[in-house]
This record gives structure tokens, sequence and C-alpha cells, in this order.
């Protein structure tokens, strides 16, 4: 069905290249659930939303969003045309969106998508947000709160954007409600065998949806819209999108005392493997992951588990978790402290001509 869906306007307008990818990665994911061994992952659970007013979220929230930062800031947006992360006004996403595409193709136009929008009170926070089994009062799971208010971000996609093999969290999993569009995320679990294929490739960071289809297992696909819909994306799940239609979806990272042991299992791996890398390989690219990865972790990930168990401090696995907070702080100061060294120690281009010019000459 998707790649029909792919093969008539507006997507068979898409510029060549964005078109001719999204045509291999569907073909190639029908060959896929037609192998005779394929065994479809079932550990994400879609929760329907039937109950839709005045107040359920709609685009026009995530616009109110997007207005608001104009004029005051550049969002981080996703150039689909040459997958690379662009900072940009919302104008730029606006027109992106805005674009007709059902009557020809043009290469010169870019599709731009925008991933994190933060929420305000005039958008996304106005309305009636659907939080499933959790809620701000339960004591045994924790949403992630800024300045008061619940720490939604919102994204909007134009169809046809492609967003390759990552994740959004480290050790946290995040609760994701859509709100418009029709989408196919691509989930893959965070077991050993995906976590050494996906963090033993620096190269490739993100990982590009071909090569998770031949190295990665517990492949689920979840066709997203264009109901209302909310899942939750356990911890450090890797995904990858296709966008069949221009979508919204908003999401908030959450952890709960049932995640903790797989959490932590990941999160020491993923420091460990991410430090030797830095160690092994010094690129622009991978330093630049490298960084973004030893931030989320504090900012984010730890700053959730301890805004839990303040709220339970009677819980068993209290004592476990201050630990190993503690624990995971030490290791990201001594991750960023060699992270520094080594940018101090890399020589310029400049430097490295010099420096070989004086070996010759000696």
């Amino acid at each position: 069905m998707a790649l029909k869906f792919w093969n008539r306007p507006p997507l068979q307008y898409l510029p060549e290249e964005i078109w001719k990818d999204g045509k291999e990665i569907l073909e190639a994911l029908l060959r896929l659930s037609e192998e005779p061994d394929h065994s479809p992952g079932t550990f994400v659970t879609i929760h329907g939303i039937s109950s839709v007013d005045s107040t359920t979220p709609a685009m026009r929230h995530v616009y109110r969003d997007l207005f608001s930062l104009s004029g005051t800031s550049e969002l981080s947006m996703i150039d689909y045309n040459v997958k690379e992360t662009r900072q940009l006004d919302s104008a730029d996403l606006i027109e992106s969106l805005s674009q007709d595409r059902h009557h020809t193709q043009d290469d010169r136009v870019h599709l731009y998508g925008a991933l994190a929008i933060p929420a305000t009170r005039q958008g996304i926070l106005s309305a009636s947000m659907f939080l499933g089994p959790y809620s701000q009062t339960d004591n045994n799971s924790f949403l992630m709160v800024k300045s008061g208010e619940l720490a939604w971000d919102s994204g909007v996609v134009p169809a046809g954007g492609v967003t390759d093999v990552h994740t959004d969290l480290y050790g946290a999993p995040s609760w994701i409600q859509h709100i418009e569009g029709l989408k196919l995320w691509l989930l893959w679990p965070s077991t050993k065998k995906n976590r050494e294929s996906f963090f033993g490739q620096p190269k490739e960071v993100p990982m590009c949806i071909e090569t998770a289809f031949k190295t990665l297992e517990g492949l689920q696909v979840l066709r997203v819209g264009p109901k209302q819909m909310a899942f939750k994306l356990p911890p450090q799940c890797l995904h990858a999108v296709i966008t069949l239609a221009t979508s919204a979806h908003a999401g908030i990272p959450v952890v709960s005392f049932e995640d903790f042991e797989l959490a932590s299992q990941i999160m020491a791996y993923t420091l460990e493997k991410s430090h030797g890398f830095k160690q092994a390989q010094y690129s622009a690219h991978w330093d630049n992951y490298y960084t973004n990865f030893l931030d989320t972790v504090e900012e984010n990930d730890l700053s959730l588990w301890e805004g839990l168990i303040k709220r339970n401090p009677g819980h068993a696995l209290v004592g476990p978790i201050k630990k190993w907070i503690a624990t995971t702080r030490s290791e990201v100061e001594k991750c960023k402290q060699v992270s520094a060294y080594e940018q101090k120690k890399q020589p310029t281009a400049q430097g490295r001509s010099r420096s070989k010019r004086q070996k010759k000459s000696k």
C-alpha cells in the first residue's frame, strides 16, 4: 500500500533523488516482509485516541509554536534533499510545506522538516495532550518538565521526508502522539546485536535504512495515521520514519521504574562504546555526534531519573538508581574531559602541512 502511495501524486513529483531513495526503501521493505523466515516485531503497542474535539492537538497548534519562534531564533531543520541538519528560519519551513507538487517535478525544490519545535502556551500546551498510562501525579513514572510545564516538543514533516535510523534519547523512553498525516515508523528494539550494529559504525551516523534491514533484528513497522494515536518508544529504540503525507506529531521523554534495568544496561554499553570510538577515530562529524550524545545524557536522561526518585523516594529502586546516576555522571565528565583534550591536540590542516614540511627539511 505504501509503495502505491509513493508512486502517485504528490509523492511521484518529489525531487528525483528523494523519490528514488524512498521507492528503493519501500521495495526493500516489501521484499523483507515476503521472506519466509520473516518474523515481525511486536514490542510497541499503539494506543488509539477516540475522543477528538476542539481541544485535541492539531496542525494549527504546531504552527502556533512555530510562529512563536519567528524573528527570535532559527530552528534546527532537516533538509531531506541532502539529509543534513540546517539552521533556518521558520518561514523556510512554511514555504517548503506549502509548495505545490501535484503537477511537475522540480529538483530545485528543497524539502524541510522541523523535528524539535518547543511547545508554548499558545500552541501544543494549550491543547489536551493524550498521555495514555502516564500522568503528572503517577508515583511510578516521571514526564520531563521544563520551566514548570510538560516538556513537549513537536515536529512537522513534508510528504516525502525520510529520516534515517537514529535514537532520540540514550536510556530513556519517549511518549509520541501522532497529530496529523500518515507515516511509516520502522522500529528496532535495543537488543545487544542491534546496539553492536548501530554503535559499531561511527562513519555512518545515523544508519541508513537499507543497512538496517540487513544488520538489525526485530523490525516492527507501525502505520501511523491518518487518525490520531499514540505509542511509547522504549529505551534507546532505534527508529526511522517514512512520511507519506505531510504530518505532525508531538513527543515527551518519560521514565518509569520498570524501564530502569534495561535503561541502565543501555547507558553503560553506549558510554563505553562511544568513548572507545572517540579515542580510536577523530572526525568532525563523529565529534559532533559524540558531544551531542554527552549533553543529551546529562541534560535529559539523568535529569529524568532524578525527577522520578524525588517523586517516589520510598521505592525499592531509589538506592540503585542514585548509585547509577552518580556513576554515570562521573563517566560523562571523564568523557567530556577527553573530548576537550583531543580537540586541543588535534592539529589544524595548516599545522599538519607545516609539520610535514619541517620533517622533510630535517
